[in-house]
């Protein structure tokens, strides 16, 4: 696809306590220790790329199968790791109802959540579902139900209007 169909705001998720990690050079410079991510996860390529940006200050980066957000969070309020990676979203849903005592940063970045069609996938059909998403964005829809559903309008974000899909692979 072409339109987003939503906006990832990948925050660190850290325990209450925490006041030493805000950034991602922070949770490097401070040799902190990030819960695994499973290597086909976009999270991973996002530390892999700063890390290949900071040569000479490296997130240690563990490669782990698949987890629920519940268990990466819990890895942290447990103290077994310093920091998660991971969309506010998931945090705002999960933090009281499992009572975990985490907070997050401040974004870390934004990235497009789309639609993958299979390539033989009818180019009409794709092309009318992005105008619809680009309608939906234009007319609010989108941000209305990012509001009732994260808590917050991911459309409104800062550098939200500059979150483009990658179709390098086209």
């Amino acid at each position: 696809s072409g339109q987003p169909s939503g906006i990832s705001d990948l925050r660190l998720i850290v325990r209450n306590n925490e006041n030493d990690i805000h950034t991602l050079g922070d949770l490097a410079s401070g040799k902190k220790k990030l819960v695994p991510i499973h290597t086909s996860d976009a999270r991973y390529t996002v530390i892999d790329n700063y890390n290949k940006k900071h040569p000479g200050q490296q997130i240690n980066l563990q490669p782990n199968g698949e987890q629920s957000a519940a268990d990466i969070f819990k890895a942290v309020a447990s103290g077994e790791y310093d920091a998660a990676i991971y969309p506010i979203g998931a945090l705002l849903a999960l933090n009281k109802a499992l009572n975990l005592n985490l907070k997050a940063s401040e974004s870390v970045g934004l990235f497009p959540n789309v639609y993958l069609y299979k390539k033989n996938a009818d180019p009409k059909l794709i092309k009318a579902i992005d105008n619809e998403l680009a309608a939906l964005k234009k007319d609010g829809t989108l941000a209305a139900l990012s509001r009732k559903w994260y808590d917050e309008d991911v459309y409104g974000l800062p550098r939200a209007e500059n979150v483009k899909v990658n179709t390098d692979w086209e």
